[in-house]
């Protein structure tokens, strides 16, 4: 029987939290209005909307050695019986762990690189993750790179081909922002946010780069001291680093909120955003942030954040350097027409990565 509509296969490990899960819930929920879409998980975790189907492969990630080898050579029989059974024109991976499952498991894969790999693994794991992406790479159908920097760096330090690879941004639905940001927030929150409010999002994990913004934020609490911090989002580091806020004395102005399924109004009530990442792909709190009107205070990480801003969008900090990074949030929070001005400029930048252009260019993808 003849397919009305090409069937797409998004492998991911789950849907909870995350800048990549958000990238397949938005695409899932938009591209299945003219392809079928199946989404498979590797654990049936799942805190976004989504559009089509959900299969869970049953094999959660392990940080233990021996059990995770284990489940990844369960997952990749699973996922092998899955593709039989579905037979999808496309099979797009996100992520490390499911772009080396994809290549291992089809023929021609779509993978989906959203971390400059050069600096964003280190030690030995990522020692062996660059080897892997040397071997199996190649293998790739086509890679779609989320920034110009990622592109540049598969070519020039892994040597794959240029012809192959795509950047294609991540996509921002501003309608949605904008409604979602209009919901009240919760009554508990209201009297923080009569203070001038510095707001950072996503996962307490070393990447983030959020024991120099604790750092930073010490500095300027000596210039303003009704400023508060507020971080959402969740991870292995909340405990190490309340514990640094308090060392440092600010503990009581610095306010770990934990995951928010709607963030936007948090964001819409705050004064500055600030992304003190060490490494990225293409930062979506980054676009969020625009989108919502925010000033934008980032590190100048590889890669994404300079790709974004420019000279123009927002002010961008040599990474792991406190004084500076304090230094741009006072200016932000002193300077209103300043703080304004910027403002202004992120949110008609944010224009350009629209949901619905960058949907034509993956649609391109699937012709």
């Amino acid at each position: 029987m003849q397919r009305n509509k090409k069937k797409v296969l998004f492998l991911i490990p789950t849907l909870f939290h995350g800048g990549g899960e958000r990238v397949v819930s938005e695409l899932s929920l938009h591209l299945s209005t003219r392809l079928d879409i199946v989404i498979a998980l590797f654990d049936e975790k799942i805190s976004y909307p989504f559009g089509g189907r959900v299969v869970s492969l049953r094999t959660p990630l392990s940080p233990n050695l021996f059990l995770g080898a284990y489940l990844f050579a369960v997952r990749l029989l699973r996922l092998r019986s899955l593709l039989k059974k579905e037979q999808p024109d496309f099979v797009v991976s996100l992520g490390a762990s499911a772009n080396i499952l994809s290549l291992l498991a089809t023929k021609n894969p779509i993978v989906r690189v959203d971390m400059f790999i050069s600096e964003g693994r280190k030690g030995f794991q990522g020692a062996i993750f660059r080897m892997l992406v040397h071997l199996l790479f190649p293998r790739a159908g086509r890679i779609v790179a989320v920034s110009e920097d990622i592109a540049q760096d598969l070519v020039a330090t892994f040597r794959l081909p240029a012809e192959k690879i795509r950047v294609i941004h991540n996509p921002v639905d501003i309608e949605k922002i904008g409604r979602l940001s209009k919901e009240p927030i919760a009554q508990e929150y209201e009297q923080l946010f009569q203070h001038p409010v510095v707001i950072a999002m996503g996962r307490l994990k070393e990447q983030k780069g959020y024991r120099y913004l604790l750092s930073a934020f010490a500095l300027v609490k000596k210039e303003i001291p009704e400023a508060k911090l507020v971080i959402l989002g969740e991870g292995p580091l909340r405990s190490t680093l309340e514990r640094q806020a308090r060392t440092l004395g600010i503990a009581e102005d610095v306010h770990f909120l934990g995951w928010q399924g709607n963030p936007f109004p948090f964001l819409k009530k705050s004064r500055v955003f600030v992304l003190s990442s060490l490494w990225e792909g293409l930062p979506d709190v980054l676009l969020e942030a625009m989108a919502c009107g925010l000033p934008i205070v980032s590190t100048d990480c590889k890669s994404g954040p300079r790709e974004i801003l420019g000279s123009l969008y927002g002010m961008l900090v040599p990474v792991r350097n406190e004084p500076l990074l304090a230094q741009a949030i006072v200016r932000v929070l002193r300077d209103s027409a300043f703080a304004q001005s910027i403002a202004l400029k992120a949110k008609e930048r944010a224009e350009d990565f629209r949901i619905e252009a960058l949907l034509e260019e993956w649609y391109t993808i699937f012709q």
